[in-house]
């Protein structure tokens, strides 16, 4: 993190836009360790309604194996009319082909870039996980579908620099 970046106490995400990886453009690290992002298609960069409070994004670091790998986990929570409009066969043909890169804004209101890293690039990009369609628990839980995104590289995931999307 960087100094001066203001940071929240707070947990969760409260914004997601997911894109094919193709439409990154190019992206490079800064002097400042925060990565610049530029996408061939803004129109293509598709902003999530997600649930409120409920989603989520996990770095796990491994060395135990040999060198640093990092798994990036991203839980999207969404109503289930959304999913069926944003996670239908098209996209799940992207995911598994050409993959995908997000931006995320974390409740701390840090931005992060996920699905690239400055040694790899696009080569691991976020992959379909898995849909989960939830019943919920309780009456005002609603019935919300969760989507996982992951993939493994050699980086964490790069804050993004304030640009316009």
């Amino acid at each position: 993190m960087t100094a001066s970046t203001p940071r929240k106490p707070a947990g969760g995400i409260t914004a997601a836009a997911i894109t094919p990886a193709g439409n990154l453009l190019r992206a490079a690290l800064g002097a400042d360790g925060r990565a610049e992002a530029v996408f061939r298609d803004g129109t293509l960069l598709t902003r999530l309604p997600l649930a409120e409070q409920r989603s989520s994004y996990t770095e796990l670091s491994d060395t135990q194996a040999g060198p640093q790998r990092v798994r990036h986990t991203l839980k999207l929570v969404v109503s289930r009319e959304a999913a069926r409009t944003l996670f239908g066969p098209a996209f799940r043909r992207t995911a598994a082909t050409e993959g995908l890169i997000a931006t995320v804004t974390a409740a701390s209101g840090e931005r992060l870039l996920i699905g690239w890293s400055a040694r790899l690039g696009t080569e691991q990009p976020l992959r379909l996980g898995s849909v989960s369609n939830e019943s919920g628990v309780k009456p005002l839980d609603g019935t919300p579908v969760v989507v996982t995104l992951t993939c493994e590289d050699a980086d964490p995931a790069p804050e993004l620099k304030q640009q316009e999307p």
